[in-house]
């Protein structure tokens, strides 16, 4: 039987694999909300490389040291 740590990404597991899944699922709710906080903090830095990069990072996971960030105009 699984634990309550497996039951906590099945919603997530379907999402990733394509399947349908339940879009109000608490941990996929929480993660929604985890990405528009880390999205609206690009706003905040985008003036500050530094602190930019550090929120890109944070907002994808890893970005390659010499990949460049590309904006629309």
């Amino acid at each position: 039987m699984a634990n309550n740590d497996d039951a906590k990404y099945v919603e997530q597991t379907k999402m990733l694999a394509g399947k349908p899944y339940f879009g109000g699922d608490p941990y996929l709710t929480e993660l929604r909300k985890q990405s528009q906080e880390r999205t609206a903090n690009l706003a905040v830095v985008r003036n500050e490389p530094e602190k930019y990069s550090a929120a890109i990072r944070e907002l994808l996971g890893t970005v390659g040291d010499d990949k460049a960030i590309m904006e629309s105009p």
